[in-house]
This record gives structure tokens, sequence and C-alpha cells, in this order.
């Protein structure tokens, strides 16, 4: 069995070296030399580690680099470099990402001195980007898929840390993380700092160093101000909430999920006309699906790109097509169904629930939630039915909780409970930052 589990990993790696090398003369013709598309051409040249065009700095300035593999850790580290900022004022901030989605959010930001796609994770295309770059902290969230980077940067003589670390069971099953597991990504680190005590112990179980880990919590428990470009849009929804109507918000569905969603808000809407739905899809590319099925039921909806005022009162559907608005959102609902966690697609099942309960707010959920057990178990311990099966249990229940003044302060109370911290782990993620930088 041991023996088969090498054989796929040696295999996993492979594939990934022959995929890099096979598709680049293919990319450089079509993106390069074919092509008018200046982030595709970005895309290529980034990937390869000649990070273009070359980000100007200071050599005074300290480098701070972020590599982020998903789109929830952008948020994570835009309130982490929020601290950074207001305490150390000579720090340039450089991301680099995976997602087409992150990227073009962390440019609009501002946060960022420079952004740019992630290098593929070979030595060749690491070591030129660590060159480009120069950073003088190599910093990753929750995990990283590109143990060469990290190991490349460790041997230049950079501090490399991974912030908000998380480690699961059952983790080198899951597609991404596979490759990086088995290069032990996570001795790659000088110092890590875990979300829970279940978390350090993981991490020495896999042979790191007690010395090397700080329980520094989990950085998503930490709300920060939303980031300039969703502020405006914010306002208009909470002037909203100024009226009697209750909203109903389901966030990161995958497909099916939204049909599923919208059925039970349409349910729902005939035992409680004020009522208002919000649908933020897990992937962009899901978008479409929704409008699509929403045309077909005959249901007006606006898109949150039509930030208008006027708009958000006269109809009572929002399709959310903005990136990193979730969990600034999730303010503005009374009640929340979290997505993924009824329909799965991908190995790990079900959305983050903490976000939604740090705004102390009711939630539903499907059955797979396995990743978060003791969340929703001290949530069905006030309530079962925060638990659905499909879209018909979803509205029944919605509609009960509506009617229940008294359970919907019980939930809320255990929200509060759940996500009550003695201290901001954005702060102490701060504090270990700091502590890794060079004086200058």
């Amino acid at each position: 069995m041991v023996c088969i589990v090498y054989i796929q990993q040696w295999f996993e790696q492979v594939q990934y070296v022959a995929h890099a090398y096979a598709y680049l003369p293919i990319t450089f013709l079509k993106r390069v030399v074919l092509g008018r598309d200046s982030q595709l051409k970005q895309y290529f040249f980034d990937k390869w580690g000649l990070i273009h065009p070359f980000p100007k700095s200071s050599k005074q300035k300290i480098h701070i680099w972020f590599n982020t593999c998903s789109g929830g850790e952008i948020i994570q580290v835009m309130d982490l470099c929020e601290h950074l900022a207001m305490k150390i004022p000579n720090v340039l901030f450089f991301l680099s990402t995976e997602s087409e989605d992150v990227f073009r959010f962390a440019k609009q930001s501002g946060v960022f001195c420079f952004v740019f796609y992630s290098p593929w994770d070979l030595k060749s295309a690491t070591k030129r980007a660590i060159q480009r770059i120069q950073p003088d902290l190599l910093v990753a969230i929750d995990f990283t898929t590109l143990p060469t980077l990290f190991y490349q940067a460790q041997k230049k003589g950079v501090k490399t840390l991974l912030l908000s670390a998380m480690m699961r069971n059952r983790f080198d099953e899951v597609p991404g993380v596979r490759r990086a597991m088995a290069k032990k990504y996570y001795l790659a680190f000088h110092q890590i700092g875990v979300k829970s005590d279940d978390d350090f112990h993981r991490f020495v179980h896999q042979g790191v160093s007690a010395q090397k880990i700080s329980v520094t919590g989990d950085m998503k428990y930490g709300l920060g101000q939303p980031p300039v470009p969703i502020r405006s849009q914010l306002q208009n929804i909470f002037r909203l909430k100024s009226s009697t109507a209750k909203i109903f918000l389901a966030g990161s569905t995958n497909l099916d999920e939204d049909s599923m969603t919208l059925d039970a808000y349409c349910l729902a809407k005939e035992k409680i006309p004020d009522l208002k739905f919000i649908i933020i899809p897990r992937y962009r590319e899901y978008i479409n699906h929704f409008k699509e099925l929403a045309r077909y039921k005959n249901i007006a909806y606006v898109e949150w790109s039509d930030h208008s005022e006027i708009l958000f009162k006269a109809y009572d559907v929002l399709l959310v097509n903005a990136f990193g608005s979730l969990r600034y959102l999730y303010g503005v609902a009374d009640y929340i169904y979290i997505g993924s966690s009824l329909i799965v697609r991908e190995a790990c099942s079900g959305h983050n629930p903490i976000e939604a309960l740090l705004h102390g707010k009711p939630i539903f959920f499907g059955p797979a939630m396995e990743r978060w057990t003791e969340v929703v178990s001290e949530i069905k311990s006030v309530w079962g039915g925060c638990e659905i099966s499909d879209a018909t249990a979803l509205a029944r229940n919605l509609i009960f909780l509506n009617q229940a003044p008294e359970l919907y302060a019980q939930l809320v109370y255990v929200s509060k409970k759940l996500t009550h911290l003695e201290h901001d782990p954005i702060l102490k993620n701060f504090e270990l930052i700091r502590q890794g930088l060079p004086e200058r």
C-alpha cells in the first residue's frame, strides 16, 4: 500500500513538471508572439520567474512577499497588511497568486506594490522569481502548493513563514495539496503560526520541531475593514436594511446549490413577502449558470456591478459578481446558507462558516460539513433545523425561524460564543511577522 502511494506521488510530480515544459513553446507562441492580451503575456513570464514588468522598489524598503493559494487568503493578507503598514512604514508588499480573480482584486486594492502570478514550482522558475523580488520575508497563508519556492527561499537566506496554518487529517489525499505533502512542504518554513492546538500536534506529528510552531489563531476570525472597492456598494445595501426587509443570503454556492437556494427562497417568500435574496456563487464561471436559471424561472434580479441604491430597493434578488465581498455581506443578512455543504464538487466540503458566525447570524447548511464538525455540532445542539437536506426543508425551516424570535436569539448567542476570542489572531500573526523582519 505504501509503495502504491509513493508511485502515485512520483507520478504526480512527473506529470506536473511535464505539463509545465510541454506547454512552454505552445503558450509562448500563442500568448507572447501572437497574443495581444497583456495579462496573458504577464502570466507566461511570471510563471517562469521572469517577473514582467520588473517591480521598481527601493533597497531601503523591506520586501514582504505573500503567496496565496485561494481567494479566502487574500482578505486575511489585506487585514494583516493594514496592521503592518501602520506599524512598519518602510515596508513594501508583493503578492503572487494562481487565481485570476485574486490577481484582479489585489491589483485594484492598492495595498500591494506589485501583484503577479505564482511561478511554476520548479527550481529554475522559483530561483528567478526570488532573484527578481528579493524578498526579506516570504509568507504563505493556510498552506502552500509551492514547496520548491519556499525551499529555494530558505537556501537564499530568506526568512519563510506559514501563517494561520492548518494540517488536516488525510490532507495528502486532497488534489493540489497532495504533491506538496509528498515534498513535505511544512519543513520549508522557519516559523509556523497555526490555527489551533490540534493543528500544532498534527504538524509535530509530521516532523516539524515544536520550537518552530506557535498557536496564533485563525486570521479569518479577524473581520477588519472592507476593502475600498466594495465599501460604497455595502453602504447601499445597509441603507436597504433600515427598511422592514429580511435578507436571505446564500454564500459560496456550488452548481445546483444555486437552484436549490433559489427554489427555497421562492417558497419562503410566499410566507415572508418582504424577503430578499442575495446569492454569491463560489466561482466566477458559475455566475452565468445562475443567470440562465433565473431567466428560466422568470425571476428578475440585479447584479452587484450595477450598484445603485434604487436597483437594490427595486429588486428582490441580488446576484453578487464581485470578488472579496462575501464575508462583509454576511453582515447585512438575517439568514445565511453556507454553500458547498449540500452539493459537493471538491475534496474539501463545506465553506468556512466562521465568517458568517462572526456577524452573529443564524446559519443553515447541508450534511457535508466534515471540516467543521465541532462548530456545526454546537449549533445543532440548539436547533437541529439548521441542517437541511433540500430546498423544501430549507424554506420550511427558514419560515419557522422567522416566526420564532426566541430561537433566533439563541442561535445568535451560540454564533457569538463560537467566535469569541481572548486575543485578536491578526495581531498575533502580525507579531510573528514583526519578529522575522530585518532592521532597516
